[in-house]
């Protein structure tokens, strides 16, 4: 409710349109049973066919002008609506893009993924028709003000009648909302299997990987099941109660209607018309309540992505040095991840002059990628600093530093796009010549020049349906755009084959050669062979860091 509000207000000229159109369109509405009553009473008593012509006729323009006005004021709510939907998309996607990497994390994959499906709750709940039949509902009084004038007998059940309807739909709405939230949550545990199945093909079908997904799989799909069939036995409950209640009223006021009739208090013509503005009343504040019941869907959709809209961002602004020479300075950094107790590594201190080698080494799970992404600026350190020709990490313009990178990830994914726009992401004036010298020494060219598009394949699935070679060579080549003096590799020749990894030592021999500094994550004896620097992740807590004199280096 306070959402809808608050889009009313951020557009008072629609709103007061929507409003005087509103009113418009109920004031329209009661001419049907104006009509009725004066066919009766007037036409039929006298016989006067020009009576007649100009009641149908009134009539006929009415029907025009409320058709016309629903259009019109349908449109308005739209328009009310359709800005904020679009910001709050694009906040969402912000939110997603610039949230601090540790803390998006923490939401879980699962939860991100169903900011699609909320923005569409979000849609519906704030759409244009869910609007109009909003405020309906206090318009209605209106029917109800016109029985009155005819009969407040008759008006006090239809008023009876309302109250009823209105506890009956609070109750259908406080049951309906608790079963959505229950479905939506056994959705998304239904969902993880079917992911799983389709991104794991081969270990699905090569090690019984069926017989383990179909437990989890049957059981939510048993739970969803049941809770679908409850809740389409709610709606039903709920849509029959409704239908019964509106024939009942309609019984219950013809039957004490005909006696006002008998008595002469009113006319047939006033009881049938009075029959269709209660009734009109009763099916209005019935629609009120049923977008009452998206509004509250859509209300806790949007408190559910508040939640990520909070995440705290990256910073988006810092220092930019005027030329960056390389040189880069862990001090007494330290990591912990929220969830654990002990530090991943603390106390690390290392100095990287422009040219020098770090090679960073460790068994699995000791924080190498961790370390990386700390350089990167993707995390950011508990304790200690990194520093960048002596300026604190934390105090670089994102933007700036990353541009300073050519970083290749132990797992490189990418967005879809074709090959060319997803090499010059980082320099979209990148020229023809300098793609084509990139895309040779990445090892892309025998690739490309066997695929039907060329630069121009489309990268579906984040390009996992490549062979994982042609994957790090494309990252490679991303990652080249930039030109940056710091080279940051994560396992680069994990995967490849020996032409593979002759690229990735080739590069990494011109890049020594032009004096950039490198830090390589790596097991592999002959990228070793020409490291400075050696930092080993496998003691604990402080990791060992050594220069390549130390004949302990490569042990």
């Amino acid at each position: 409710m306070i959402e809808l509000l608050s889009r009313l207000t951020r557009h008072p000229l629609l709103t007061t349109e929507l409003l005087i159109g509103t009113l418009f369109v109920t004031v329209l509405n009661l001419a049907s049973p104006i009509f009725v009553i004066q066919v009766l009473n007037r036409y039929i008593s006298h016989g006067i066919t020009g009576t007649l012509i100009t009641l149908t006729v009134g009539m006929l323009i009415a029907m025009l002008l409320q058709f016309f006005f629903r259009l019109i004021r349908t449109r308005i709510a739209s328009d009310i609506s359709i800005d904020s939907d679009h910001q709050l998309a694009d906040r969402v996607l912000e939110a997603l893009s610039s949230a601090q990497a540790l803390e998006l994390l923490g939401m879980g994959r699962t939860k991100l993924q169903e900011c699609s499906v909320r923005l569409q709750h979000i849609r519906a709940g704030y759409s244009g028709p869910t609007i109009t039949n909003f405020l309906d509902g206090p318009f209605a009084v209106l029917y109800l003000m016109a029985a009155f004038i005819i009969s407040p007998l008759l008006a006090w059940i239809g008023v009876v009648a309302i109250v009823i309807g209105i506890v009956i739909g609070i109750a259908n709405v406080f049951f309906s909302t608790r079963s959505a939230t229950a479905t939506q949550q056994k959705s998304m545990e239904q969902r993880g299997p079917i992911i799983s199945a389709v991104n794991n093909l081969e270990t699905v079908r090569l090690f019984r990987g069926a017989s383990f997904l179909s437990g989890p799989f049957t059981k939510v799909t048993g739970s969803l099941l049941g809770l679908a069939r409850k809740e389409q036995s709610g709606r039903e409950l709920y849509r029959s109660t409704t239908m019964m209640m509106t024939i009942l009223l309609s019984v219950i006021l013809y039957a004490v209607g005909a006696i006002q009739v008998v008595e002469g208090l009113i006319s047939v013509g006033a009881l049938i018309g009075i029959n269709i503005l209660v009734t009109r009343a009763f099916s209005t504040l019935t629609q009120f309540i049923q977008s009452m019941s998206l509004i509250n869907r859509a209300q806790k959709e949007y408190r559910s992505l508040n939640e990520i809209l909070r995440l705290p961002k990256e910073k988006q602004d810092g220092s930019s040095l005027q030329e960056y020479s390389g040189s880069l300075e862990m001090r007494d950094l330290g990591f912990t991840y929220p969830s654990t107790h002990n530090p991943l590594f603390e106390n690390i201190r290392l100095k990287l002059k422009s040219g020098d080698r770090l090679i960073i080494t460790g068994q699995n799970g000791t924080g190498k990628t961790t370390l990386v992404r700390l350089l990167t600026g993707l995390l950011s350190p508990e304790r200690g600093s990194v520093l960048v020709d002596q300026v604190d990490l934390r105090q670089i313009d994102p933007g700036w530093w990353r541009d300073q990178l050519i970083y290749l990830p132990q797992e490189p994914t990418f967005l879809p796009a074709t090959i060319h726009d997803t090499i010059c992401a980082g320099d979209p004036e990148i020229n023809e010549k300098r793609l084509s010298e990139i895309i040779a020494k990445s090892g892309l060219e025998a690739y490309l020049n066997n695929s039907a598009e060329g630069v121009n394949t489309f990268l579906g699935e984040e390009g996992r349906t490549l062979p994982q070679g042609i994957r790090r060579r494309l990252a490679l080549a991303r990652a080249m755009v930039s030109g940056g003096r710091l080279v940051i590799f994560d396992e680069p020749t994990e995967g490849l084959d020996e032409a593979g990894c002759r690229t990735v030592y080739n590069l990494l021999n011109e890049f020594a050669e032009e004096e950039r500094t490198i830090i390589v994550v790596t097991r592999d004896q002959k990228i070793l062979k020409g490291a400075t620097h050696v930092i080993n992740l496998d003691q604990k807590p402080v990791p060992l860091t050594q220069e390549l004199g130390d004949a302990n280096v490569l042990n």
